[in-house]
Formats: C-alpha cells, sequence, structure tokens
C-alpha cells in the first residue's frame, strides 16, 4: 500500500499524518517499509492568509511523504 500525505499543523501544531497512519495500519497486520520524503522546493502547499482567531500564519507545508506498507501474511 502506498500512501502519499503532507504534514499539517493546527494552530501552529504540527499533525504528523504518515507517522499516525503507520501506527494505525500496523495495528491492523500491515508493515512498515519506508517513508519516502519529497522536499517541495518549487511550489507551496495550502497557502492562506493570516488567520485572525488564533493570530497565527500558515506556513504551508514545506515536504510530502511517500509511506510504502504491506500486508504481512
Amino acid at each position: 500500500m502506498f500512501f502519499f500525505a503532507g504534514r499539517v499543523s493546527i494552530r501552529s501544531k504540527p499533525v504528523p499524518i504518515d507517522k499516525i497512519f503507520i501506527e494505525h495500519w500496523s495495528a491492523l497486520g500491515w508493515k512498515h517499509e519506508v517513508t519516502l520524503v519529497d522536499k517541495i522546493a518549487a511550489r507551496t502547499l495550502a497557502k492562506a492568509q493570516l488567520n485572525p482567531t488564533i493570530a497565527v500564519e500558515p506556513h504551508g507545508m514545506d515536504k510530502e511523504y511517500l509511506t510504502v506498507l504491506h500486508k504481512i501474511s
């Protein structure tokens, strides 16, 4: 199984979606093989303006993660 995701933050706290995904699927009988990192140099994802509610400037994602798992038989 391949899972492609970027890490995001909620109210300036990072949410490691790739690690959460690995933990969840490992508990269901999948084995984590490798996670490949793509540093986003030429583009910015999730660009937004200052959120006035929490007064935090969003930074977008600077990396994307390709996680590879396989089913344990």
